[in-house]
């Protein structure tokens, strides 16, 4: 819709497994699979934009590289009400010694005050100190 301000990106959408769909970045090359059916466009916002008045309690950010992203477009949200923040840090499998977001998302997370509690596998759990 042309009154929306929120981009449109594409993303292409697994089947099988909802939580492997991913959206298209420019610099990534296309691998495709079987179980990936045609790209679809979808709208991509800010949680910040949403005006959730209940108080949060844990944000579970699993978004294969997109980490620094979400975190900025939920900061309102995190300092509003200081949840559990769960990071997936899984690195890239096209170029698995690149911590780069890994880091970038880990430095904006402690940056809101918040510390790192345990690790679980691949799972960060991170809390308000």
């Amino acid at each position: 819709p042309s009154h929306d301000t929120e981009p449109y990106m594409e993303m292409r959408y697994n089947i099988t497994n909802s939580g492997g769909s991913e959206i298209l970045l420019p610099n990534i090359n296309g691998r495709v699979t079987k179980d990936f059916i045609d790209k679809i466009f979808v709208q991509v916002k800010p949680l910040d934009s949403i005006n959730i008045e209940q108080k949060i309690g844990l944000i579970k950010i699993d978004v294969q590289g997109m980490e620094e992203k979400v975190l900025l477009g939920a900061k309102n949200t995190i300092l509003k009400s200081r949840p559990v923040v769960i990071l997936e840090e899984k690195v890239p499998k096209s170029n698995p010694t690149d911590r780069s977001a890994i880091e970038k998302a880990k430095n904006i997370i402690l940056s809101y005050g918040y510390s790192l509690k345990q690790m679980v596998n691949n799972d960060a759990i991170y809390t308000c100190s």
